[in-house]
């Protein structure tokens, strides 16, 4: 699932990846060796927690996630803290209208009764085709 950007159009200001210590000008990283996912070159997602994908919490990072740059003035630390993108307002999770989505903390469905992976959950992916441990359950609108 590469991606390929130049200059992604950030949704809430300037892209934290560029204040990110393992960001890449060629938009790749440490974490995502083979693209940025837009969501996150965006602004719409912050990579600020682990990405992984079902219950066999295979790391889809690399074990690696969003650190401040050492470099980065009082100023800019401040303002790439309080930067957090308002997800359900940007990119509602289309969980919500699944037939099968439990409202649980965290987010569960019958798919993924221990907590649905945050790459289904913030439409990283659209489940209407098989994904890891997903239990034969997809997304069915309801």
């Amino acid at each position: 699932m590469a991606h390929k950007i130049t200059d992604p159009p950030a949704i809430y200001g300037k892209p934290a990846c560029y204040a990110c210590k393992h960001f890449n000008p060629n938009w790749i990283c440490a974490a995502f060796p083979d693209g940025i996912p837009l969501l996150i070159a965006a602004n719409i997602v912050l990579h600020d927690q682990p990405l992984t994908s079902g219950k066999a919490a295979e790391r889809l990072d690399n074990g690696i996630q969003f650190e401040l740059k050492p470099d980065l003035s009082e100023k800019e630390s401040i303002t790439y803290r309080k930067s957090h993108p308002i997800e359900a307002e940007v990119n509602p999770p289309k969980c919500l209208k699944c037939n099968h989505f439990k409202k649980t903390d965290p987010p569960s469905c019958n798919a993924y009764p221990s907590g649905i992976p945050k790459i289904i959950y913030w439409n990283y992916i659209s489940h209407t085709t098989p994904f890891p441990d997903d239990n034969g359950i997809q997304f069915k609108y309801i």
